[in-house]
């Protein structure tokens, strides 16, 4: 076929991988890797190996640890110190979430490498998977494989870690039942391994990409999102009329609503949230709050600061999208993802911080807020299920789970029971610890509200 100037292609050279995650999973999985924040396009970081040199002559596949809550484009580079190899025109670049074996979520390079991030709709943490022999095109040799470079199109921000090669057979139609070999592990801390081009912009990572930040000085009450300084990134209004940008964090597909600017208990920057007309469903909802990438894996519940700025009840509920690894029909652990709601009859928690009291209350199915609220809510994960109308298979089983990561947070409200009945909110977040009461009969120790968030004034129950 040669002489013809033919090439033959096997189905089972394009076969979707299905590859054992390579890499350490959980909150620390990503402990000793890099956050690379490349400021110009050409910029590079360049990764060495544990050994000199590596043998890649029989690797079917290339795994990098990756992640990043934006788009960017690299291209993907092994280099024997001489010659290269990098992402041809057309090659795939599969992605493989965290804990999971199989991978159906792949884009064609170009000339400037492959693009994963936000823009594809699941969280991306977890290694690229790139087929060598399918995917790579140059003169490198494999049997002397020296580093890994990775360029950049432009400033972006990206967590590179481990490397690993893997070698499966490639008649079986999804390379399983291969071996992984570790090129560059980070179970100690390797930063020399990683070169940037440019002074400044590597930095070496000892938790989780998302780290989250604690309330107060509680340890068991993270604080992912705050409003301060994100008054333009916020504000907007959805009277029927205005464009999705103008609109901005108002879902224009509902009803209609507003979100301005306010202060919280603590002078600090937060928004409110109004519902001003019923259309539609009949709800008036938030866009995405939360930055991708929150893990409240292992945490009870979500908790966040609110206020009743109405004369009378306000409620509302929540809509949470958590992606986790769900195990398919036909074996095949695959990255899903799914939304989930508050449901009926579930308690929650109130901290007054007016009253010193903390209250239990019960969804119905919403949120409720009572007449001059003005503290702190926390409602168990236990309260959600999934909405009628998810099914990719996450289930409440899994959701916040081991692996699972916050994909998506919003607030909803049923807009004809609340028109024009504003609240406000601030520092959503999670925690880890559920509320105790305290009383002269019993002994919180240390586990009361205001004692998990950090504060100082005391609980009168």
């Amino acid at each position: 076929m040669d002489t013809l100037g033919t090439s033959i292609s096997f189905p089972s050279d394009k076969a979707m991988p299905k590859i054992p995650y390579a890499f350490e999973e959980g909150t620390d999985a990503f402990k000793n890797t890099v956050e690379w924040k490349p400021t110009a396009k050409d910029e590079t970081l360049t990764v060495a190996f544990d050994e000199a040199t590596v043998d890649l002559s029989e690797a079917t596949h290339l795994l990098v640890q990756y992640y990043s809550a934006k788009s960017p484009r690299l291209q993907y580079t092994l280099s024997d110190g001489t010659n290269a190899s990098s992402l041809k025109n057309g090659g795939r670049v599969f992605f493989m979430g965290m804990g999971a074996n199989f991978s159906d979520l792949y884009v064609a390079a170009n000339a400037s490498g492959a693009s994963f991030g936000e823009n594809k709709g699941r969280l991306l943490m977890g290694m690229i998977v790139i087929p060598i022999a399918e995917s790579l095109a140059g003169n490198v040799d494999l049997t002397k494989v020296s580093s890994l470079q990775i360029k950049a199109t432009g400033a972006t921000e990206v967590v590179i870690g481990g490397v690993a090669s893997y070698k499966g057979e490639r008649g079986d139609g999804s390379y399983e039942g291969g071996e992984s070999a570790m090129l560059l592990n980070l179970a100690a801390s390797k930063f020399a391994k990683f070169t940037a081009s440019k002074e400044g912009t590597l930095e070496e990572i000892q938790a989780k990409p998302v780290s989250n930040t604690m309330y107060g000085t509680s340890e068991t009450v993270t604080e992912d999102l705050n409003f301060n300084g994100k008054e333009s990134s916020y504000v907007g209004e959805w009277s029927g009329e205005q464009t999705q940008q103008e609109a901005n964090k108002i879902f224009i597909g509902g009803s209609y609503g507003k979100i301005e600017m306010t202060e919280d208990s603590y002078g600090n920057d937060a928004i409110q949230v109004t519902a001003t007309g019923v259309r539609g469903d009949g709800y008036t909802a938030t866009q995405n709050l939360l930055p991708n990438g929150v893990c409240w894996a292992g945490m009870k519940g979500v908790s966040f600061w609110a206020r009743n700025d109405s004369d009378i009840e306000v409620a509302f509920n929540l809509e949470v999208e958590c992606t986790a690894v769900v195990t398919k029909s036909n074996g095949n652990k695959q990255v899903a993802s799914d939304r989930f709601n508050i449901q009926q009859g579930n308690r929650f928690v109130l901290y007054d911080l007016n009253t010193g009291k903390t209250t239990i209350y019960m969804t119905r199915p919403t949120v409720t807020l009572p007449v001059g609220f003005e503290g702190w809510v926390f409602i168990p994960f236990t309260a959600f299920s999934r909405a009628d109308w998810s099914s990719n298979g996450v289930t409440a089983e899994q959701f916040m789970g081991e692996n699972s990561y916050v994909n998506f947070f919003a607030f909803s409200i049923e807009a004809a029971k609340n028109q024009n009945k504003p609240f406000s909110v601030n520092s959503i977040g999670a925690y880890s610890e559920t509320p105790l009461f305290e009383s002269v009969y019993a002994d919180a120790n240390g586990k009361t509200a205001p004692e998990l968030l950090g504060l100082n004034n005391k609980e009168e129950n």
